[in-house]
């Protein structure tokens, strides 16, 4: 089966690179919109490096899960994949930062 895919993405014109990412893998297909930090944040980690690895991590958590695994399983345990990643990578970043999904 042959697909094609089309989008159209407008960086902020604030900002030197787009933060929005579409991925896919297998018949899964996702948009991740790079909504941008708070001006106050002291992150390491930009948007746009935020985006990219949870596109990354999310391909990884998908290759690595069940075909019966619920979604919201899946971006749990990516976000939470990512988080890890950089508390591991940049020990100087506050834990309680790191996004998470609620119950």
């Amino acid at each position: 089966m042959n697909y094609l895919i089309s989008t159209l993405s407008n960086k902020n014109p604030e900002k030197l690179y787009n933060e929005d990412l579409i991925g896919m893998y297998d018949n899964v297909f996702w948009v991740l919109d790079g909504a941008s930090m708070p001006k106050s944040s002291t992150s390491q980690i930009n948007t746009k490096m935020y985006v990219q690895l949870f596109n990354q991590i999310l391909m990884e958590t998908l290759q690595n899960a069940s075909p019966n695994t619920p979604l919201k399983q899946i971006v749990r345990t990516s976000i939470e994949n990512i988080s890890q990643l950089i508390i591991e990578s940049h020990p100087s970043i506050h834990p309680s930062i790191h996004p998470s999904i609620q119950e």
